[in-house]
């Protein structure tokens, strides 16, 4: 048997649910979620993704800090970046990648 989704529907509660989770986190371990964005490239698809992750973010309660790296930086300077975000932040997760 087949069933028809409503996205709308499942992406609210969806939000829902991680926004709960968020608060029970910071109420249960005092942790509050952060995400750290680290942007290569000053590009118009890049900027609307990452301002959409920064919005999502603060929707569920997570607090979200973009930093923005010209792409002609030497590859030190990234790594620099990294490793002193790491120093600001307990880390439970990383990930890079592209929109």
């Amino acid at each position: 048997m087949n069933k028809i989704l409503n996205g709308r529907e499942l992406a609210e509660y969806i939000k829902q649910r991680q926004s709960r989770d968020v608060r029970s986190l910071v109420q249960a371990r005092g942790i509050r979620p952060k995400l750290a964005i680290i942007q290569l490239k000053d590009d118009p698809t890049i900027n609307v993704y990452v301002s959409l992750k920064k919005k999502y973010g603060s929707e569920i309660g997570i607090d979200v800090d973009i930093y923005r790296i010209e792409q002609n930086e030497a590859r030190d300077k990234i790594s620099d970046e990294q490793f002193r975000i790491g120093d600001s932040y307990t880390r439970d997760f990383e990930m890079s990648g592209t929109p």
